[in-house]
């Protein structure tokens, strides 16, 4: 049985831990003028922070966490533990949800595969279809929407028809497993702590490079150490394997780069159409993203050239002055001339397609992946620059693909003659066949 918000007017109610989330829900509770007492929490000090002895009396103490759900709320009364989902929308008994959990115990699977979002179910889908068609082993998703924001993952599971386990089910273990399979293996809230986990319990962890991707970490909020904490590391090309010395590789390539490469030849409207990719999720320069954009569409103005933007679904840009899509980058790449963007797979996959590209890299921006492409696409540092790109890149249309190829085969694995899903599949197959038990 799950409650809405609601359920709590006239309740006594604590909140922990201390964190984002607990703190949104003081303000939707308070909005609702129901009662919070306090924040409790074992680690943190400060205003409205409590320990466990320092309680009065209450009806429920509400448990949001994503990582940690079961080990808080064990040390409490089990009858007055409620636990939140992710998007604050429904809550569950404790005791309740723990036992409608154990249904899974008895499932036992030999891949479960974990993504965060649409994306990486998406590339997830074929790999699995491949195990599915050549193997008899057991697979399913692990469907983590109760304990991470919405990113589009579960519906495309939904579509999928592969089966699924909840997250909980798994951390509580009541699922066994051969082999755990997922994309962003630096994730704080639930990826990170569950591999961690995994790794003890001798269960061989496997990351899939999600894109292309930075390993130095030179422009992010913090230092990610992406796929060094899986044990095994399917990468996007051979690039990869330099940042990944330690850990046991093998190159995959890009499921989506594939189709765009093998396109028909690209044709380009009669109109010039610049295409601005926005996406400054996880940075660490406040503002950059707006100035970047702002000096973008000035020099699409200068220069009379249209220009339309796709923007990442979470971005927080305001971009209500400007123009903006409501298709997907693929789309609009195959009708634009042109894509200008920040550091992004987002370029690889629009100079695959045929369209030429334009990073543009005005500072603070560091990271140096992109700065050796072979003249696969430009590099821009300041609007002067940049006008000049974009005019030698329109002149140079037609043979995009053939500037390309190098660099695309150094990060994608472009001309690999077997496609990634396989590759991965028989990968998987190895692993699964090397350790049966």
């Amino acid at each position: 049985m799950t409650y809405d918000i609601h359920f709590f007017k006239n309740k006594r109610l604590y909140l922990t831990p201390y964190n984002d989330l607990s703190l949104k829900l003081s303000e939707q509770l308070m909005l609702l003028d129901i009662e919070v007492l306090e924040f409790i929490d074992s680690y943190k000090d400060g205003k409205n922070i409590y320990k466990k002895e320092q309680m009065s009396s209450y009806d429920y103490l509400i448990v949001s966490s994503g990582a940690h759900w079961y080990s808080i709320a064990s040390n409490f009364d089990k009858n007055k533990i409620m636990i939140s989902n992710q998007d604050l929308s429904s809550f569950h008994l404790f005791s309740n949800y723990v036992d409608s959990l154990k249904e899974y115990s008895d499932k036992s699977y030999d891949i479960l595969f974990m993504p965060h979002n649409k994306a990486h179910t998406l590339d997830m889908i074929p790999i699995i279809k491949v195990l599915q068609k050549s193997t008899s082993f057991e697979i399913a998703f692990v469907d983590i929407q109760n304990r991470y924001h919405n990113e589009g993952a579960y519906a495309e599971i939904l579509k999928s028809k592969i089966p699924f386990v909840p997250l909980d089910a798994l951390k509580l273990n009541f699922i066994t497993l051969k082999l755990f399979v997922c994309m962003n293996d630096w994730e704080q809230s639930i990826a990170y702590p569950l591999v961690k986990e995994l790794n003890k319990k001798s269960i061989t962890t496997l990351g899939i490079v999600e894109g292309i991707t930075d390993f130095t970490d030179v422009d992010y909020r913090r230092d990610r150490n992406a796929y060094q904490t899986v044990e095994q590391v399917l990468t996007t090309g051979t690039n990869d394997l330099k940042y990944l010395k330690d850990k046991i590789t093998s190159v995959m390539g890009i499921p989506k780069m594939i189709p765009l490469w093998n396109k028909q030849k690209k044709y380009f409207p009669k109109q010039t159409l610049v295409v601005i990719n926005l996406s400054f999720l996880a940075l660490s320069y406040d503002e950059y993203g707006s100035i970047w954009l702002k000096n973008v569409v000035e020099v699409c103005k200068e220069l009379d050239l249209s220009y339309i933007i796709s923007k990442h679904p979470n971005d927080t840009i305001d971009t209500k002055n400007f123009n903006v899509t409501n298709k997907t980058i693929y789309e609009i790449l195959d009708e634009g001339s042109l894509l200008i963007s920040r550091f992004s797979t987002t370029i690889l996959e629009s100079i695959a397609l045929g369209t030429p590209a334009v990073y543009f890299k005005p500072q603070p921006e560091k990271t140096t992946l992109y700065d050796n492409n072979f003249g696969a696409f430009s590099i821009a540092h300041d609007k002067q620059e940049l006008k000049e790109k974009i005019l030698y890149e329109l002149e140079h249309k037609d043979n995009v693909r053939e500037r390309a190829n190098k660099f695309l085969d150094l990060q994608c694995n472009i001309n690999e003659t077997e496609k990634p899903e396989i590759l991965a599949a028989e990968y998987i197959q190895k692993i699964i066949n090397f350790n049966p038990s």
